[in-house]
């Protein structure tokens, strides 16, 4: 019952993000996508959290996001050298988590989970290359960069915790990690979402 009622909390907190952006508004159409995008986490931890049996649409859920994030941050121009090896921490890690993870999990989970994760690996690199430049003020490109950050690392554990290693103690340590990079992620993508609104208001 504890367990439930901490779950039913931590959906209540992003079921708020997503109604507090929502309720906002945006006018722009990349406000609109990373709006969307809060949405369909709070989907996501919905099917997740609550409804075990759910889980196909959980991930699809958050894939969708991160979709709708990509879609936000993109900025239609060709990355320089600096941007280009940026994302190679990124794919690295996310090769290795799926190299770690494959005789365990098989090889066709493996190949799903890899493709899943260059999917947060593109979202997480495009959100660094708005510091290089891009539609966004630098305080809201930090503030977007730091929530990508945290994206990558709490999914980057999920993964992790399917690997049989991770029991007892070292399973709850690595669900604390987990949503300790949640929660802060997606509440940073939040205040960007309203910065924004709240630039396009004075303006």
């Amino acid at each position: 019952m504890a367990g439930w009622t901490t779950d039913a909390v931590k959906f209540g907190a992003t079921a708020t993000l997503a109604l507090t952006v929502l309720l906002k508004g945006g006018k722009g159409h990349r406000q609109k996508k990373m709006a969307a995008a809060i949405l369909f986490a709070a989907t996501g931890d919905l099917f997740l959290i609550l409804l075990d049996a759910a889980m196909p649409l959980g991930v699809l859920s958050f894939l969708t996001a991160y979709l709708l994030l990509i879609r936000a941050y993109g900025t239609g121009r060709k990355p320089g050298l600096g941007e280009a090896v940026a994302g190679l921490p990124f794919l690295l890690l996310i090769a290795a988590a799926a190299w770690w993870l494959s005789p365990s999990l098989g090889t066709t989970f493996s190949i799903g989970g890899f493709a899943a994760g260059l999917v947060l690996s593109l979202m997480a690199w495009l959100a660094v290359r708005l510091l290089f430049g891009g539609p966004f003020k630098p305080a809201t490109a930090r503030l977007l960069v730091a929530s990508g950050m945290l994206m990558f690392l709490c999914d980057l554990g999920v993964a992790l915790g399917l690997h049989p290693s991770f029991t007892g103690s070292s399973r709850v340590l690595l669900e604390q990690i987990i949503w300790a990079a949640y929660l802060p992620g997606w509440t940073l993508l939040a205040l960007a979402v309203l910065e924004v609104e709240s630039e396009s208001e004075q303006n």
